[in-house]
């Protein structure tokens, strides 16, 4: 709901609580809460203690041995190398991030979220032409139900705005909020 402060107030509170009870300490949601808490702070440009968090988080997920909430690490890790300049480092956490998927065989959804990731960095490291190949492969799955449509379609939009096409991504984000709605 965008209430970012609240959230960070939450993750630290339950991280100080499980640290303070070891039985709560071991528990996955601990590494979960890591990785939204190192999501958030890389948002507001706190890296060095996103990386710190996002680290922990990582650890413990691959521990409980959960793939999809892994996921959801490597992804933030990716943005995390991003944002401090790595651009290569960003791509090969994708690369192990699609090595996981593969490996786990995870459904369809997750597949779409991690292509949507990665062409957020390309257009982030201004390739617009990987973005724009991947774009063209994806856009009969914008109009698929469900919640790949949400994370296909936005990934699509912004490769429109990249390519200087806004009215073409107004539409498509047009419909997205709705269907949000």
């Amino acid at each position: 709901k965008g209430r970012l402060r609240r959230a960070a107030r939450i993750y630290r509170e339950l991280l100080h609580r499980a640290s303070e009870q070891a039985v709560l300490g071991q528990l996955p949601v601990t590494g979960y809460c890591h990785l939204d808490l190192g999501d958030l702070l890389r948002e507001w440009d706190d890296l060095d203690a996103a990386a710190r968090h996002l680290r922990e988080g990582i650890e413990r997920i691959e521990r409980a041995g959960s793939p999809t909430i892994l996921l959801d690490g490597y992804i933030a890790a990716a943005r995390l190398k991003q944002a401090r300049g790595d651009e290569e480092g960003a791509l090969r956490t994708i690369q192990e991030a699609e090595r996981l998927v593969s490996r786990y065989n995870l459904p369809s959804g997750f597949v779409a979220r991690l292509a949507a990731h990665r062409t957020r960095l390309w257009l982030a490291q201004g390739d617009l032409e990987a973005a724009t190949r991947w774009a063209r492969k994806c856009e009969p799955d914008v109009g698929a139900p469900g919640y790949h449509r949400e994370v296909l379609g936005l990934a699509v939009a912004r490769v429109l705005i990249a390519q200087d096409r806004p009215e073409e991504a107004a539409p498509l984000l047009e419909d997205l909020l709705a269907a949000a709605q």
